[in-house]
């Protein structure tokens, strides 16, 4: 199964690799367990990727270290905004020319030097590694990850590039997440909104890709097998949450491992190979252990405050002169610096000596402002003293927070020398024009634990374009913009800092014309919807702004998608409301793993044949309704609907997100199956982060001591390609024109995070806007047309206007206690006789009932009479226990008295806590009558092989603030293995297994709830063997 799943172990060969044993498992557990640094950052991990849960509050589900964040995207000229995306590659040649020309550079900077002490230490470590050390820099492999900043100004329309920033391009990974967050709140706020006014924004996919390609190429060049990646970060670093956005996607996507170091830590442990120039570091769990680096990326090294001493200048000269690839290099950096690029706007013929047409020269000039040497540009300095609110004054730093201003700006200019002068640019200071902004009120948010509004009266925006550029040599190995941010401020702020509260994170709405000085000014053509004029834009902010709903919506989505800061106490990272997981995935037999994963595509289609069948569900289940009333209620739905009312479902779109769960046993390492889940089948979001989560940790814990395989585990994705599957397949049958689905949810649901996560899917990957509605609300809301039955519910924001709706997804309605009032039943059936597609229908819950599964097992026929072949039932019936109907096995429930331990008794209910074991079984059994029996099923409890769990004592690290660990010293685990199939009558559309998660618990515990605290939450580590067998 290679598309399964993903080699991420050590890249040395097996032979050097120490055999897996419990033992080598359990000693690397427990090294991990106890090491603080690597609980740190499995805690900032956590916070990062939003595994989370709501708090018990759920009217307050905000994170309490939200980042300062817009409610809204903010409207923003498309025609700028194509033309800045399309410097991102003129921009990023240009940069890299400069770059492998580093006595230019160092020409340029001699004055700067003199005047500026952090320059100098630069230029000099460029002098003697790459003009008197004879590196030549144009060989070797390049990697630039850059952000170009630019601002609309009131002059001529014009957007005038601000900087380029060539090391430590910040909010790559925010910026992602803002703008999925925007496509919720834009798709509700926002009548009528075309896919294509809210671009694509996924910077860290792009530069998680470039650092990958900069991995390969070091490798092939050198004949290497590192897969490890050094990010050199700040400590304390207010910014940990948007890395581990980076570090999480190249371990998803790329299986390469990210080590956080400092500089103070690089200089003490580093080893650079006099010989081969390759360079080493210790493992952060076993310091013993020491990890090839194929790239260093700086995320600090760009100010003069984060060289602590001599011994961070001289690493980063050594690194310099080593084999790995710098992000950016000395060069590189270099050719950020703001004298450099005053060059480009001063001397017009540096733009060509370096390597750019004429043409491409003239679009970079469109959008200079005036920039200057202030030692020598004597009147424009003259005009800057007259008018000093018109223009700002730049050294030779990154990072923000340190242009000058007004009495500033003159003091500075009117008492400094002329070579003291030449450490500055002195540029014209731009005006944009202001537009009001949505943003959230940081401070009051924070204490509140809820999203708190505020209105930004006036707001002027900075875009960012990133872009990537990585070079082996002259030969192009990627080169693209990857995507966009905007940071957000009050007109009279002059600073933009977001972590100091000056300005907020934003992305942009793009829009035909400029909103900020439209009077009633058409921006957009969708048929039909009124024009988004700047008075349209602001009624939309303030109704989301006024709803509570609205509100809600936001602080939950924020929180799962992690768009988060650390709070003050970098050292204490944890989200607060972490959801019970385990820290390393769990060792499981590959060969079974695969039996199943191969398996589930026959049981979709086996649930599929049942589905179409609803007279044989309905005849099959006449025992249970007597005695269980909620299966009546739906079975009288089924009878009503497709029965007497005639709907024939094999001909409907139907669509299954399935889970089909299993135990390993001691009997013959057999997989049985427990069960399958056909409605809500939970954790697809949160169990992708996880698997997320379980790279890092593998990587650093278990690298180098065994071959092993991490499963590929994208189901969140692969399910919201099932939903726009069935939306697309809705839309072409129905000659429709819908993207909204609605999700059907809990009242109080604590498992709204997992949700979140495939509503984020849904927005980023389809443009789907995803709608949550309890069965009230929509019992209240919903309206089927008599005669075309096209469900519509009212917009959250703006009730009067109505959303058609193309699927219902149930995360709810699989127990009684969902159903409130006769009207939630009575909606249920209105929605299973609409148009809408249903996942579940009525049908293909009743597939899922413990009754019908039962059969498959004590009546041979079944599997074949509903689509089967011979072979396929086979393999089901290798992983079936027993399991039977107390009311007619008698024989079975004397052995279930007889021995109560190895027995469990189920009632027709799915979402958990519901099984009897022990004395309740036996007290049921001999209590009830044959009637009352029918509604149960009795199995044979399966009982597998216990093997240690790293875990997180979850009450202790929400009480504490950090990741606090415990050791299950006799953990078993349930396998679930997602599945997805989408028919459109006897056509399949979609078929696939979508992947895994494990609920790992103690062996002595019954119940497997993860919210209850019963288990964690884990994943597959795949191994050849079973190490519960080995010593």
């Amino acid at each position: 199964m290679p598309e399964l799943v993903t080699v991420v172990a050590s890249a040395e060969e097996s032979t050097s690799s120490r055999p897996w044993s419990l033992k080598s498992y359990e000693k690397s557990l427990r090294a991990m367990a106890s090491s603080d640094a690597a609980l740190r950052g499995c805690g900032a991990m956590l916070s990062s990727l939003g595994i989370a849960v709501i708090p018990e509050s759920d009217t307050r589900p905000l994170k309490s270290a939200v980042l300062p964040v817009a409610l809204l995207p903010r409207p923003f000229p498309a025609r700028q905004f194509k033309a800045a995306w399309q410097l991102g590659s003129t921009i990023a040649k240009l940069v890299d020319n400069m770059s492998i020309d580093p006595q230019w550079l160092v020409d340029s900077l001699a004055e700067v030097a003199k005047a500026d002490d952090f320059t100098r230490r630069l230029v000099d470590i460029c002098r003697r590694v790459y003009i008197d050390g004879g590196r030549d820099h144009s060989k070797d492999i390049r990697i630039h990850l850059l952000r170009h900043d630019y601002l609309p100004t009131t002059v001529d329309g014009r957007l005038l590039q601000v900087e380029v920033n060539t090391i430590a391009a910040g909010f790559a990974g925010m910026g992602t997440q803002v703008s999925t967050f925007h496509r919720m709140t834009a798709s509700a706020a926002l009548n009528d909104l075309k896919p294509s006014q809210v671009p694509e924004n996924k910077p860290i996919a792009d530069f998680a890709n470039a650092m990958a390609e900069a991995v390969s190429a070091y490798n092939e060049k050198f004949g290497r097998h590192s897969r490890t990646i050094c990010m050199v970060v700040d400590a304390p670093e207010d910014n940990e949450c948007d890395q581990r956005f980076i570090e999480s996607v190249l371990l998803a996507n790329h299986g390469i491992n990210v080590e956080r170091r400092t500089m103070t830590e690089l200089a003490d442990h580093v080893s650079v190979d006099s010989q081969t120039h390759i360079v080493l570091i210790p493992s952060l769990i076993d310091p013993e252990r020491m990890v090839e680096v194929a790239l260093f990326y700086f995320r600090t090294g760009y100010g003069p405050s984060q060289y602590l001493n001599d011994s961070h200048w001289a690493l980063r000269e050594s690194l310099e002169r080593s084999k790995a690839v710098m992000c950016p290099s000395v060069p590189q950096q270099l050719t950020g610096t703001k004298k450099v690029q005053q060059l480009w706007y001063s001397d017009p013929s540096v733009m060509t000596q370096f390597g750019l047409t004429e043409e491409e020269a003239d679009r970079m000039r469109e959008h200079f402002a005036v920039q200057v040497d202030p030692s020598v540009a004597k009147e424009t300095v003259a005009a800057a003293l007259k008018d000093q609110t018109a223009w700002v004054l730049k050294p030779q730093r990154e990072g923000g927070g340190h242009n000058m201003y007004g009495d500033e700006l003159v003091d500075t200019l009117t008492t400094s020398s002329n070579d003291e002068l030449k450490q500055f640019v002195l540029m014209e200071r731009m005006l944009p024009a202001p537009l009001p902004c949505l943003a959230i009120d940081t401070p009051a948010s924070r204490e509140a634990s809820r999203v708190v509004p505020k209105i930004i009266s006036e707001g002027v925006s900075e875009l960012g374009i990133y872009s990537a550029l990585v070079m082996k040599g002259n030969h192009t190995v990627m080169d693209k913009p990857c995507g966009h941010m905007l940071r957000t401020k009050d007109v009279n702020v002059a600073e933009g800092g977001v972590h100091a509260g000056f300005s907020v994170i934003d992305s942009a709405l793009l829009v035909d014309e400029d909103v900020s000085s439209s009077s009633g000014v058409a921006v957009h053509s969708v048929p039909g919807s009124p024009p988004l004029t700047r008075a349209v834009y602001e009624k939309s902010l303030r109704s989301l702004a006024s709803s509570e709903a609205a509100l809600r919506d936001c602080g939950a989505m924020i929180s799962s998608l992690g768009i988060s800061v650390l709070p003050e106490s970098k050292t204490q990272p944890l989200n607060s409301q972490v959801l019970p997981l385990a820290l390393l995935p769990k060792p499981f037999p590959k060969k079974e793993f695969e039996e199943v994963w191969e398996l589930s595509s026959v049981v979709d289609k086996l649930i599929d044949g049942l589905t179409t069948h609803p007279e044989w569900l309905v005849e099959q289940l006449q025992g249970v309704t007597e005695a269980d009333d909620f299966t009546r209620r739906l079975v009288d739905i089924c009878r009503d609907v497709y029965i007497d009312g005639g709907r024939d479902h094999s001909k409907d779109i139907r669509m299954y997100l399935l889970r089909q769960d299993y135990l390993p046993t001691t009997v013959g390492n057999r997989l049985l199956q427990v069960e399958v889940n056909t409605v809500a089948a939970a954790f697809a979001g949160i169990v992708s982060r996880v698997s997320c989560l379980h790279r890092m940790t593998t990587l650093a814990a278990l690298d180098g001591v065994a071959q092993f395989t991490l499963p590929d585990n994208k189901v969140v994705n692969a399910f919201a390609d099932a939903i726009a599957a069935v939306n697309r397949v809705y839309n072409e049958t129905y000659c429709r024109d819908t993207h909204d689905v609605c999700m059907v949810v809990e009242d109080g649901e604590d498992n709204e995070c997992d949700q979140r996560f495939l509503e984020a899917a849904l927005l980023v990957n389809h443009n789907i806007a995803v709608h949550r509605r309890t069965l009230k609300q929509l019992a209240q809301q919903v309206c089927v047309d008599g005669r075309t039955k096209v469900a519509k519910i009212p917009n959250i924001i703006d009730p009067s206007r109505m959303v058609e709706i193309s699927v219902f997804y149930y995360r709810a309605g699989y127990g009684p206690a969902h159903y409130v009032d006769e009207s939630c039943w009575d909606v249920r059936k209105r929605l299973e006789e609409s148009v809408a597609v249903k996942c579940p229908s009525i049908p293909e819950q009743l597939a899922g009932t413990k009754k019908v599964q039962q059969l498959w097992y004590s009546d041979p026929s079944v599997m074949i009479r509903f689509g089967l072949t011979e072979e396929e039932a086979d393999r089901m019936r290798e992983h079936f226990a027993v399991q039977v109907d107390p009311s007619v096995a008698k024989e079975t429930v004397a052995a279930a008295l007889k021995d109560p331990t190895a027995w469990v008794l189920k009632p027709q209910r799915e979402g958990g806590g519901h099984n009897m074991y022990g004395d309740e079984l036996v007290d049921t059994l001999t209590t009830s009558s044959n009637d009352e029996l029918k509604q149960f099923v009795l199995m044979e409890r399966m009982l597998p092989t216990p093997l240690p769990c790293l875990a997180i004592d979850t009450p202790a690290s929400r009480e504490a603030s950090r990741v606090v660990p415990k050791i299950i010293s006799e953990g078993v685990s349930e396998l679930g293995i997602y599945s997805a199939l989408v028919m459109k009558g006897n056509h399949t559309v979609m078929d696939k297994p979508c992947g895994h998660m494990l609920r790992t618990k103690d062996v002595s515990v019954m119940e497997g709830g993860v919210h209850a605290g019963y288990a964690v939450m884990d994943t597959a580590l795949l191994t050849e063997d079973d190490i519960t067998d080995s010593h």
